[in-house]
């Protein structure tokens, strides 16, 4: 019995996973710092803000050109 290749798209390697969950620390230590009012505080999460955007932007970018260069099913 021989054996078709399949239909899925496995997709390479990212870095946007790892963006996030550095956005997702960024803003946790800035909310916690934020809370018991140390001044790094706010920075820290308007900067985890940034970076979080930053990631979906990408992160939807890099997705909406696989899906026009038709590798969804490739």
């Amino acid at each position: 019995m021989s054996q078709e290749g399949s239909n899925y798209y496995v997709p390479a390697p990212s870095t946007w996973p790892m963006t996030g969950s550095i956005a997702l620390l960024f803003m946790g230590f800035g909310a916690a710092f934020s809370v018991n009012k140390i001044p790094a505080g706010y920075g820290m999460l308007t900067l985890g803000f940034a970076i979080l955007f930053y990631m979906l932007f990408g992160w939807f970018r890099t997705v909406a050109r696989e899906s026009e260069s038709g590798k969804f099913n490739k």
